[in-house]
């Protein structure tokens, strides 16, 4: 048999024997990423909600500032 061909197939049965490892991997990557981006969007969410509390706060200030002004 020819060389290139033995590795070739010995590649493939390495990665048959180490494919439960993979999947494992795999889905604890999966998970890592699903946490991370959670906590990401829960950030995201609390800094907007300080964000609308601060326009609204610049908003009152500039009615009060200049009462007959429409404030977008």
């Amino acid at each position: 048999m020819d060389e290139k061909m033995k590795l070739f197939l010995e590649s493939i049965d390495q990665s048959y024997i180490h494919f439960d490892d993979s999947q494992e991997l795999l889905q604890r990557t999966m998970s890592i990423s699903n946490e991370e981006l959670f906590e990401s969007n829960k950030k995201l969410v609390k800094e907007s909600g300080r964000h609308h509390l601060l326009v609204n706060s610049l908003k009152e200030s500039m009615r009060e500032i200049s009462p007959g002004q429409e404030i977008i």
